[in-house]
C-alpha cells in the first residue's frame, strides 16, 4: 500500500498507474504534489495547491476544473493555485483545461503545441484567475508559442520571458498581436524578458501598446540604444533595470519619476548620475549603479538629492576613495542596504559608515 504523509500534505514520488487510484481518499490533506517522469492521466485530488511535473506527460483529464466526490455526492471545485511544467509533453487540450482557480503558472522546456489549446473557451480568460506566467530559461521557447500562451491569458498582471535567448520576435506582424492582446486587456504591470534579444521595433510597440499598464518592466542586457525613451513613453513605469544594455543612461527633464533603477554595468558617469538624481531625486528608492565610473562629485550629488534611498549597489566602482564613501553616512535615516564590494573601501571606513548607518546592512 502506498504511504501518504497527510500531516505535511507534501508527497514526492515518481509513480506508476497505480499510484493514483483512490489517491485522493488516501491523502485527503495532500496540498503540494512534485511528480517526475508520470504519465498523469487520471483526476488529480482537489485539495492540491500546488502541482510539480518534471519529465513527464499531461492529459486534460489531470486537470478537471470540477471532480466528482462519490463519498459527498457533488462536485468539488478544484483549488490548484500553482503549477510549475519542466520538459513535459503536452497532450491534445491539455492546456485548455487548466482550473481557473491557477494563479501562477511556470513552464520550462516544454513544447505548447497549438493543439494542447484546443477546446479553450473565449470565456476562460475573463474568469481566469490566472496572474503570473513565467517562461524563463526556456531555450526551445517560440514566438507562436507566447502568441498561443497571450492569446490564451491575456489579463495577466505579469509576463517573465528571462533568458528566452533564443526567443525572437522576427514576425513584426505576429508580436504586434502579443503586445496588442495585452493591451486591450489592460492588465500587464510586470514584464521581465531579461537577454531577450529585442530589437527597436519591439521596444516601440511595447511603448504604444503596454505603456499605461506597466509598471515594472526588466530588459537587462538587450541591446537598447535609447533607454531615456522607456521611461519617457511609459507614465506609470516605478521600477526599470536596463543593466548591461548597450546604451548610457541619457533621458530628458520630462522622464517620469522612477521608484527603482538598476543600471548595472554600464560605466555610467557623473553626468549620468546627475540626471538620475534630476530626475528621479524625490521617489527613488533603490538604485544600482555597479561597475559604474562615478567620481566624488556623483558620489555627493546621491547623497544629496536621493533623499528617500534605501537600497544603493555601487559594488565594483573603482573611482572612489574612502573619503568619498563617507557622503553616504548622510543617507542615515532611509538607507538600509549598501553595496561597497570589489571597491577600494578600507575596513576602517566600513567601520565608520557602520556606526553614521546602524540600521544598514553594509556588504564590502
Amino acid at each position: 500500500m502506498l504511504a501518504c504523509d497527510v500531516s505535511g500534505g507534501v508527497l514526492k514520488s515518481a509513480p506508476s498507474a497505480a499510484f493514483f487510484k483512490d489517491l485522493g481518499t488516501r491523502c485527503p490533506n495532500l496540498r503540494r504534489l512534485h511528480l517526475s517522469k508520470a504519465d498523469l492521466t487520471a483526476p488529480l485530488p482537489a485539495s492540491i495547491e500546488f502541482l510539480s511535473l518534471s519529465e513527464s506527460s499531461l492529459s486534460p483529464s489531470a486537470l478537471s476544473a470540477f471532480l466528482f466526490d462519490a463519498g459527498e455526492g457533488q462536485a468539488v471545485t478544484s483549488r490548484l493555485r500553482e503549477l510549475e511544467l519542466v520538459s513535459v509533453k503536452l497532450r491534445r487540450g491539455a492546456m485548455a483545461a487548466l482550473p481557473a482557480s491557477v494563479e501562477r503558472l511556470r513552464i520550462r522546456n516544454t513544447e505548447l503545441p497549438t493543439e494542447s489549446f484546443e477546446g479553450l473557451a473565449q470565456s476562460n480568460a475573463t474568469v481566469s484567475r490566472l496572474k503570473e506566467i513565467d517562461l524563463s530559461d526556456s531555450t526551445t521557447l517560440t514566438d507562436v508559442d507566447i502568441d498561443n500562451m497571450i492569446s490564451a491569458w491575456p489579463c495577466i498582471t505579469t509576463l517573465k520571458l528571462n533568458g528566452c535567448f533564443n526567443t525572437r520576435f522576427l514576425e513584426l506582424p505576429l508580436f504586434l498581436r502579443i503586445v496588442e492582446n495585452l493591451g486591450q486587456a489592460g492588465k500587464l504591470e510586470i514584464l521581465e524578458v531579461n537577454d531577450v534579444p529585442f530589437t527597436h521595433e519591439n521596444i516601440y510597440y511595447m511603448y504604444v501598446y503596454l505603456h499605461r499598464s506597466l509598471r515594472r518592466l526588466s530588459v537587462a542586457r538587450c541591446l537598447l540604444h535609447a533607454c531615456g525613451l522607456i521611461v519617457h513613453n511609459m507614465p506609470n513605469l516605478r521600477s526599470l533595470d536596463i543593466s548591461g544594455c548597450s546604451t548610457v543612461y541619457l533621458m530628458g527633464p520630462t522622464a517620469q519619476p522612477l521608484e527603482e533603477l538598476d543600471a548595472n554595468d554600464m560605466s555610467l558617469t557623473d553626468r549620468d548620475i546627475s540626471i538620475i538624481c534630476q530626475n528621479h531625486g524625490v521617489t527613488l528608492r533603490r538604485l544600482g549603479i555597479a561597475g559604474c565610473r562615478m567620481t566624488k562629485d556623483g558620489a555627493a550629488q546621491i547623497a544629496s538629492a536621493l533623499t528617500n534611498l534605501r537600497s544603493l549597489d555601487i559594488s565594483g566602482c573603482p573611482a572612489l576613495n574612502d573619503a568619498d564613501f563617507m557622503v553616504f553616512a548622510s543617507l542615515g535615516e532611509t538607507l538600509r542596504f549598501l553595496n561597497l564590494s570589489t571597491t577600494k573601501v578600507s575596513n576602517e571606513t566600513v567601520d565608520l559608515l557602520k556606526v553614521a548607518l546602524p540600521n544598514c546592512e553594509i556588504v564590502h
